[in-house]
């Protein structure tokens, strides 16, 4: 897992670099771009692609939610993402309006600059609730997520409709965002507007490391998406003019910082699936495999076995009742999960090893004859009883033993249940005649 983590890290750091790279190599080579060379349908190619980004990272946010339903932020997040496809829709439906004089282009770049802004301002205020909701986290009653899901209404909902009726839908109500400069024959942005947006992608930022210190690999790569939303509008200052080459950079450096963000929750998700795969197989207290899975795998060996010789083990703590009644349960469970690792560590990491019972574990090897085995099973013994010695590094409250009893296969077919018993009867025999030793089932 360490290494997909420090990958994950590397593709979060690789990003803002070039972020970083992106906006200032569009400063040196600007001037050379040749606006004219750029297809006018690429930039609504770009927008149904960004409009399928913020999809899937919603779709992502919502299937992470649902698998923890604790993290309520996560479902804000999605409601950021998810905002966003109003606006694509709106700015697709714009570009698709046909062109009829050159009033058409100023409003339409108008309106393509309103949605845009809106869309920023939708995403930065979910964003917000998001974070807040992300620090109360474990203070989240009811009523507080009432609170952050009708808080997010506004942004989600209030917001699109207000940026339609501001745009030339309703030229009553429209505002202007770009206007058209004659001298300079290019369409320019009212920068007031822009500077609301560096403001607010800033604060984003800010609020986040600070309110996160960035112990969460979400917020990690959401500090790539504030970063780069701070940098496309920092371009619209630095270069002014407003046409369609400024767009396609912006557009990409957005898409990068996006697909950071859906590689992070695509690990997330697989690794929240995973847990809960693992889980479902895993004892609680000592992390080995559980006897669900100890069983499973048996019964799928027994059913492939092409008779190569087996050995099954039993193993029981001697006298674990007394650890209990004298030293309470917290000492029982140490107990339990000293000699769980103990024993791990004895064997090979091919060998089928499960907690079966409160103190009782089962051992499967495989392609092994009896005398080795027997001996894996009396090393087992004698490192239980020498590693849990008082003072050991283990620090029990006392010396600890274990009976081992073994079932070694024979040409005749058995079920898992059958073998076990055999070995359950071995064991017994272990222990009624003065624990701490290993009997082969004859």
């Amino acid at each position: 897992m360490r290494p997909l983590l420090l990958s994950k890290n590397c593709l979060i750091s690789l990003s803002i670099s070039l972020i970083s790279l992106l906006a200032a190599g569009t400063l040196i080579i600007y001037d050379d771009i040749n606006i004219t060379a750029i297809p006018q349908s690429t930039y609504q190619i770009v927008i149904v692609a960004l409009f399928f980004i913020d999809a899937i990272a919603a779709i992502f946010m919502f299937t992470q939610y649902i698998c923890n339903k604790n993290n309520y932020y996560i479902l804000i997040l999605g409601f950021s993402f998810l905002s966003g496809l109003i606006y694509f829709a709106e700015t697709i439906a714009v570009i698709q309006k046909p062109i009829e004089a050159c009033a058409a282009i100023e409003i339409k770049s108008n309106d393509i600059a309103i949605f845009y802004l809106f869309r920023q301002l939708s995403f930065i205020l979910l964003l917000l609730i998001a974070l807040f909701s992300y620090t109360h986290n474990n203070k989240n009653c009811k009523k507080r997520r009432v609170f952050f899901l009708i808080l997010s209404f506004f942004p989600m909902f209030i917001l699109p409709v207000l940026a339609h009726n501001l745009s030339s839908y309703n030229p009553e109500m429209t505002i202007t965002i770009t206007y058209y400069n004659a001298a300079l024959k290019s369409q320019m942005w009212v920068m007031s507007y822009v500077y609301l947006l560096l403001i607010s992608w800033s604060l984003s930022l800010l609020l986040i490391v600070y309110k996160t210190r960035l112990h969460d690999d979400m917020w990690r790569s959401l500090t790539v998406l504030c970063l780069s939303g701070f940098c496309y509008n920092l371009l619209l200052i630095a270069l002014l003019r407003y046409d369609l080459s400024i767009w396609y950079i912006c557009r990409m450096l957005e898409t990068i910082s996006k697909m950071c963000v859906i590689t992070t929750l695509m690990y997330s998700i697989f690794h929240t699936l995973n847990n809960i795969s693992e889980k479902a197989f895993r004892d609680p207290l000592t992390t080995i495999h559980n006897r669900r899975f100890f069983f499973t795998e048996f019964d799928r060996f027994l059913a492939e076995w092409n008779f190569r010789p087996y050995c099954a083990m039993i193993v029981d703590i001697d006298n674990f009742k007394r650890i209990n009644d004298k030293y309470g349960h917290a000492e029982g469970d140490k107990t339990i999960i000293a000699i769980a690792q103990i024993i791990a560590d004895t064997l090979h990491k091919e060998d089928l090893f499960a907690r079966i019972g409160g103190e009782e574990f089962a051992i499967l090897l495989q392609d092994i004859n009896k005398e080795t085995a027997k001996n894996i099973a009396e090393r087992i013994r004698v490192n239980v009883e020498e590693k849990t010695q008082t003072g050991s590094f283990y620090n029990l409250p006392e010396q600890m033993t274990i009976s081992i009893g073994l079932y070694f296969s024979t040409p005749m077919k058995k079920s898992s249940s059958e073998v076990i018993h055999l070995a359950d009867c071995a064991l017994y025999t272990a222990k009624n005649t003065g624990r701490n030793k290993v009997i082969v089932y004859a």
